[in-house]
């Protein structure tokens, strides 16, 4: 048969810092922040979601970083109009925003119009580095809505999750 080799441990421990194992593909690190701090805004320009935010160091140059946001969310508008907000997430403060999403309410009525849900997206990045990386939920408005995020705390919840996948 063929020659096989069975290895057995209890524990690995990295020895040189920076020298752990890395097995492609796999998960080496997840961070997730849950948060129902209520932010609203009648901004058109993005503004941070208060407390929605995760920070992660990966450990390798080469990995991958998969961001996840699920966002409880309110938009509305009594204008007689639709409302639509947008949402998405940048890395360490850049204007640059991630996996961004328009949300959208129709007004059939001329009384305006509200949309209450839940809203997910994910993204891989590669950053290229092993210092902090700071993923931030933003949001603004359009059209004169109202955009808020977590809209019925403490029981509307949104949170941010990352994975490190190794290379």
């Amino acid at each position: 048969g063929e020659d096989m080799s069975i290895l057995k441990v209890d524990t690995i421990n990295e020895k040189t810092s920076g020298n752990g194992v890395q097995i492609p593909g796999h998960v080496v690190q997840v961070v997730n922040t849950l948060s129902n701090t209520r932010t609203n805004t009648t901004s058109t320009s993005y503004v941070a979601a208060t407390d929605v935010v995760a920070t992660i160091t990966p450990t390798s140059n080469s990995s991958k970083i998969y961001v996840q946001y699920d966002l409880s969310y309110r938009v509305y508008n009594n204008a007689g109009a639709d409302s639509i907000m947008f949402v998405g997430i940048s890395r360490d403060g850049g204007t640059t925003i991630l996996a961004p999403n328009r949300l959208r309410s129709y007004d059939y009525g001329n009384s305006g119009s509200l949309l209450e849900s839940t809203v997910s997206a994910s993204f891989l990045d590669s950053p290229a580095t092993t210092s902090a990386l700071t993923y931030q939920v933003y949001l603004k408005n359009q059209n004169a809505s109202n955009a808020t995020i977590n809209n019925d705390t403490p029981d509307a919840n949104s949170s941010v999750t990352l994975m490190e996948i190794a290379q």
